[in-house]
């Protein structure tokens, strides 16, 4: 057999790898590694249609190992990207972030000094971000007004260069586009149905069809976990498992000390170790780890300032050997999500099915059933008004 017969058997795995790079198509890629694996074993050679055959299978694996970031990344639904006046902007930028730096609207989260310090990584290139999904968690949650709408709504934020006044694209559960304006960027962690697109001045809105110029990012700066897991390791820092409370354990060696970072679903905790101690293996599982050396539990809710920020600021600082880490070890955020007026919304239906066991009861029948008149004692001092208000006066 031939080098140049060896050679030619082998061009099936140059297919895929091709697909995978001018479509940015995993099921495109998958189809045509598929099709010309079976072309050649049924057409070829019957001598080299298992050579063919494995050519095409390691052609399709090497594309799916190799550009696993950049498949599945087209526009978003009913979205074109068409090149227009802007210059293509980084997918994703990595530094100081508009939310906690600079001028600053009086309803943007304020910092904190020293940890909440904007962070810079240098000249580091992130991979590029995917379009994150509808109803994902998402840390920073920004109160929008629709044109034709009073209130204000919650939407997913996945920028931080996302400010108070911005006119934004926003797309909707049921798949609308609408234009909007920020009246408030929040950090709380939350779920929600509706997402930023893009700011107004990256796209063109017709007709309920939304047209963005080329380059426009669909994530801007650290606003994830995954990120903050992703650049970590990238720096070194080795992974490790714990128990289901964390998704993942990062922990990296200076000249002195063992520093650990916990990740979990709401928050990211911070420890550190007294001395430096021998580096597991990667994914290699812990076991009575949270009880050595200084912890801290930080949560991602109700943050004054980028949380996953501060805790790469922690990492670099811990890296350079500095020494000084009491700033890190003060907890910040909060376990309840909820805002103010949510907390007093669950607080009066509480007080709601308290005098209200069916749609016909309230505290002016309760009123009445103790005796009438304008209220009804409670007990503690407590009374209640036949028009469900609550007074203190006493026995």
């Amino acid at each position: 057999m031939s080098i140049a017969v060896i050679l030619i058997a082998f061009v099936p795995a140059l297919v895929a790898p091709i697909v995978a790079v001018t479509t940015r198509s995993k099921s495109k890629t998958i189809m045509a590694g598929i099709a010309i694996g079976l072309l050649g074993a049924l057409t070829g050679n019957p001598a080299f249609a298992l050579l063919d055959a494995a050519a095409a299978i390691g052609g399709l694996w090497l594309a799916l190992r190799i550009f696993p970031t950049t498949l599945d990344q087209g526009p978003l639904p009913e979205a074109k990207r068409t090149p227009e006046r802007a210059a293509p902007l980084p997918e994703v930028i990595l530094g100081p972030s508009s939310v906690v730096n600079g001028p600053r609207p009086a309803s943007a989260p304020r910092s904190r000094p020293d940890f909440a310090r904007p962070i810079t990584c240098g000249s580091s290139e992130i991979r590029p971000a995917p379009v994150p999904r509808t109803g994902s968690v998402s840390y920073i949650v920004a109160f929008v007004k629709y044109s034709d709408a009073a209130k204000e709504y919650p939407v997913a934020c996945f920028r931080t260069d996302v400010i108070r006044g911005d006119d934004v694209i926003v797309s909707l559960g049921d798949g609308r586009f609408v234009r909007s304006t920020v009246v408030a960027v929040r950090y709380l962690n939350w779920a929600c149905t509706s997402r930023i697109v893009c700011k107004a001045s990256e796209a063109t809105l017709i007709d309920g069809r939304l047209n963005l110029l080329e380059g426009t990012p669909s994530r801007v700066g650290l606003v994830s976990a995954d990120w903050l897991i992703s650049l970590l390791r990238d720096r070194g820092w080795t992974p490790l498992k714990y128990i289901n409370t964390y998704r993942i354990v990062l922990a990296y060696n200076n000249d002195l000390q063992t520093a650990r970072i916990w990740v979990r679903k709401n928050g990211v905790d911070l420890q550190l170790l007294p001395d430096k101690q021998p580096m597991p293996r990667p994914f290699s599982q812990l076991s009575n780890a949270l009880t050595e050396g200084r912890f801290v539990r930080h949560y991602l809710a109700h943050t004054t300032f980028n949380l996953f920020e501060g805790i790469m600021r922690f990492a670099q600082s811990f890296e350079a050997g500095e020494g000084l880490y009491d700033r890190f070890f003060v907890p910040v955020g909060r376990p309840d999500r909820r805002t103010e007026a949510l907390k007093e919304a669950s607080e009066r239906r509480k007080r709601d099915r308290l005098f209200k066991r069916d749609d016909e009861f309230d505290p002016a029948d309760y009123v009445a059933s103790n005796g009438g008149g304008d209220r009804a004692y409670l007990g503690d001092g407590m009374w209640v008004t036949s028009d469900g208000r609550f007074e203190d006066s006493g026995h």
